[in-house]
Parts: structure tokens; sequence; C-alpha cells
């Protein structure tokens, strides 16, 4: 019984948090952008995931929750909106 009550209280949570002021949003959003096609380019490297058209792992799939400040927080918020294009020179995930 004490075993799976401090199982049930060690559960992991990956958070991204971003920061950024300024004119450093651009930074911040080109290190996300890295940061999707490294872990993208790892994953099918180690056979964890099919390849994908896009050639990037969305952020979501990556982090249980992702917050920021100032314009992290714009650049947090849009990286949870599931994009609804149909273009196809916009690849989607």
């Amino acid at each position: 019984m004490i075993s799976l009550a401090l199982a049930a209280s060690t559960k992991r949570h990956n958070i991204l948090s971003l920061d950024s002021a300024m004119y450093s949003g651009f930074m911040t959003a080109s290190f996300v952008d890295y940061m999707e096609q490294n872990a993208y380019q790892q994953a099918v490297r180690s056979y964890c995931l099919p390849e994908r058209k896009s050639g990037r792992i969305a952020m979501p799939e990556l982090f249980d929750s992702i917050a920021g400040s100032e314009t992290g927080a714009i650049i947090a918020s849009s990286l949870v909106i599931k994009n609804q294009s149909t273009d196809p020179k916009v690849v989607a995930a």
C-alpha cells in the first residue's frame, strides 16, 4: 500500500518555461524551432517515432506544461494551438 502511494507521488512532469523580454523573443522562438527539429531527428534515429513530413515534434508532445512570461507567454500560447491549415505549403505535424 505504501509503495503505491509513493509511486503516485513521484510522477514526473516535464515543464517548458519560456522567458524572453523585448527583442530576445526571436531567440526564444528560434530555440524552440531547433528543439522541435532536434527532438524529431533523435526520435527517428532511435526508432521511437515514424517519419513525418513536418520533420519535427510539437512541443506539447514533449512537455506536460508550457508556460512563459512576457513575450515567452505569447510564444508558449502559440505552441499549444493546433495547426488547422489546409495549405500544402504549410507542413502540419
